[in-house]
């Protein structure tokens, strides 16, 4: 990854979970970024008793001449790895910034370099520490267009691949209780932009992650 430094966190507190309902609403206010990132954006697991609720934030330009871009509504779409797709290479790096949410909505833009058909294709990576209180199943609220991959543990959990919208479906996934790194990849390849991911259970906290002192 891009070299970084450890982020100063103080102050930037977001507001607790509440009763989840999928409603469309406005584009949530961007955070002030609070520095940069470290070599490791997962950090450590934070103190969860005092903890800023929000990602690490990387945002990349996707050059207009990338053969996957304008994927085919109409193709059959099979994404075994995303790990092999090069969406987030540290070339393409634009920005890091601290979000507080990742329900950004439909209509959502945030690359722009001026660079030719901008802000039309980017793709972003976020990551955070997530907290299961309980060992029941937990549901997660995930749309993107056109695609989105969430991993818990290494491990995807929930995708979206070519979608056309950013309409939402639930998931429900099973984990144990216990602390896991969170991680959500999104790209934007065609049409509309739009992303919305969290989760909808209350027995689970996400915070952003705590980076050492330098």
């Amino acid at each position: 990854m891009v070299a970084r430094h450890a982020l100063a966190v103080s102050g930037l507190m977001a507001a607790a979970c509440s009763e989840f309902t999928v409603t469309e609403q406005d584009d949530p206010p961007l955070a002030e970024p609070p520095g940069e990132v470290e070599d490791d954006d997962f950090g450590t697991a934070p103190d969860w008793n005092d903890c800023p609720h929000g990602f690490v934030g990387s945002y990349y330009n996707l050059p207009n001449d990338h053969p996957d871009l304008e994927p085919d509504p109409d193709a059959d779409v099979l994404i075994d790895d995303p790990d092999l797709l090069d969406w987030w290479d540290d070339g393409w790096l634009a920005f890091q910034r601290f979000d507080a949410s990742l329900d950004q909505g439909s209509g959502w833009w945030p690359v722009d370099e001026g660079l030719a058909d901008d802000p039309a294709y980017f793709s972003a990576r976020w990551t955070a520490w997530m907290r299961v209180n309980e060992a029941l199943p937990i549901e997660l609220v995930l749309g993107a267009s056109t695609d989105a991959f969430v991993f818990v543990n290494g491990e995807v959990v929930a995708s979206r691949v070519a979608a056309e919208s950013a309409e939402v479906r639930i998931e429900t996934i099973d984990l144990p209780t216990g602390q896991f790194p969170l991680e959500v990849r999104f790209a934007h390849r065609g049409g509309d932009s739009g992303l919305r991911m969290r989760f909808a259970s209350e027995h689970v906290a996400v915070c952003y992650p705590e980076f050492g002192d330098e």
